[in-house]
């Protein structure tokens, strides 16, 4: 059986990795968006929108 703090640690350190992913994509996604700014277009807003909507998701 498993004690409360192995419990803690292991949720720890998914989340970590969980967070550390989201941070990754997060990364991707704001190169991509200068890319995208860079070329032009209607994409620009639609990208940014995607972006904020990743940023509030990884406060939570």
């Amino acid at each position: 059986m498993r004690n409360g703090s192995d419990e803690k640690m292991l949720n720890k350190n998914v989340e970590q990795k969980s967070e550390m992913t989201l941070k990754d994509m997060t990364g991707k996604l704001k190169d991509t968006t200068e890319k995208v700014a860079e070329v032009g277009g209607g994409a620009q807003e639609k990208i940014n929108e995607l972006l904020d909507n990743i940023l509030a998701i990884n406060q939570h």
